[in-house]
């Protein structure tokens, strides 16, 4: 996977997640965009993994996200494998984050284990 095998590109959220999205009357707004042009797939990350980290300790986790991953491409007819991959990649940042500020990566690492089982 690679950006350059991307399908069609798009404007995206970048930190499309829970707490971002709002509602307002009858309607939902989101908040807090940071705005670039890339995969569809990638805004799925966030719903693959949240709630974070309390997802590791669930039984049945790699279910949970295997099943999330399913929904999203047959609701959005993405390639699972593409939600997949980028969800892994925004673990794989998420951890060099954590590492830069010089905490325990082990959770996002935990999480790019599992996703590494849906591949």
């Amino acid at each position: 996977m690679s950006i350059a095998t991307t399908p069609n590109q798009v404007l995206l959220h970048g930190d499309l997640h829970h707490e971002n999205i709002l509602q307002h009357g009858n309607t939902w707004r989101v908040i807090d965009p940071k705005g670039f042009i890339g995969d569809p797939a990638y805004e799925c990350g966030a719903y693959i993994r949240n709630p974070f980290p309390g997802i590791l300790v669930c039984q049945n986790m790699l279910t949970i996200i295997k099943k999330r991953i399913q929904m999203f491409a047959d609701l959005l007819n993405l390639d699972e494998r593409r939600i997949a991959e980028w969800t892994y990649v925004q673990a794989v940042v998420a951890a060099c984050w954590i590492i830069e500020d010089h905490l325990d990566p082990c959770s996002w690492i935990k999480l790019c284990d599992a996703l590494e089982q849906t591949l």
